[in-house]
C-alpha cells in the first residue's frame, strides 16, 4: 500500500518474489524481493516477506492482508492476520 492508501495503482507488476530483484515501500516499511517467497499447495498460498520498517514505525502493529485476482474481480477484502512488534 502506497502512502496514499493505494494497493494495486502504483506498485502493481513491480516486485518478483523468490529472489527476484526490486523493492517496493512507503513511509512505514520497505519489501525486498531478496529474501523474500511464495509458494503454493492446493488451496494454500505460503507468503514470506522480507521486511524493513521506518524508525518512525516502532511500536506494536496489526499485519493486514488482502487478496485479489488480476481482474480484481475476486477480492477478500482486508483481514487483520497478526501482530507484530517493531522495535
Amino acid at each position: 500500500m502506497d502512502d496514499a492508501g493505494e494497493a494495486g495503482g502504483p506498485f502493481a507488476g513491480q516486485m518478483a518474489l523468490n529472489g527476484g530483484n526490486g523493492s517496493i515501500g512507503n513511509g512505514q516499511c520497505v519489501v525486498t524481493g531478496v529474501g523474500s517467497a511464495v509458494s503454493t499447495a492446493p488451496s494454500t498460498l505460503t507468503l514470506t516477506l522480507n521486511i524493513a520498517f521506518t524508525a518512525a514505525f516502532t511500536g506494536n502493529r496489526v499485519v493486514y492482508v488482502a487478496g485479489r485476482d488480476r481482474a480484481e474481480g475476486n477480492n477478500t477484502d482486508w483481514q487483520a492476520v497478526a501482530t507484530w512488534t517493531v522495535q
